[in-house]
């Protein structure tokens, strides 16, 4: 029987387990910097509404591409800038949904699994979301 971190369908062949790993320290620890976050959700949008905003969030989102490209080209991981993008999104709706879920629903295994199903997905693709 499968422990609380792990699932019955296996990780895709592409996605090391230390890149899961790396993705869901990342988003547990966000959860402890709660406050953060909102922060960065609320410039965004104000940024749709007021476009002289746009470039802040928009060299913010360039600079986290180009790092998790690089994070992402790890030992063991073969990951397209298709998967890139595709993680970095599903990260961001990771990111938003538990930082607005209140803290007392959130543990590590639950985030380990949603993790594990965001490699699944994304390490199945078409093509980028990025224009």
């Amino acid at each position: 029987m499968a422990d609380a971190t792990t699932t019955e369908r296996p990780i895709p062949e592409g996605a090391s387990p230390s890149l899961v790993e790396m993705i869901t320290e990342s988003l547990w620890g966000a959860t402890t910097l709660r406050e953060r976050y909102p922060a960065v959700f609320e410039l965004q949008a104000e940024a749709r509404r007021r476009p002289a905003l746009a470039a802040v969030p928009a060299r913010v989102e360039d600079t986290a591409f180009s790092d998790s490209s690089l994070r992402h080209r790890q030992p063991g991981t073969s990951a397209s800038p298709e998967t890139i993008d595709s993680l970095i999104t599903l990260y961001q709706a990771t990111l938003f949904t538990l930082v607005n879920r209140p803290q007392r629903e959130l543990d590590r295994a639950r985030v380990h699994r949603l993790v594990e199903a965001m490699a699944r997905g994304a390490f199945d693709v078409g093509p980028p979301l990025r224009s």
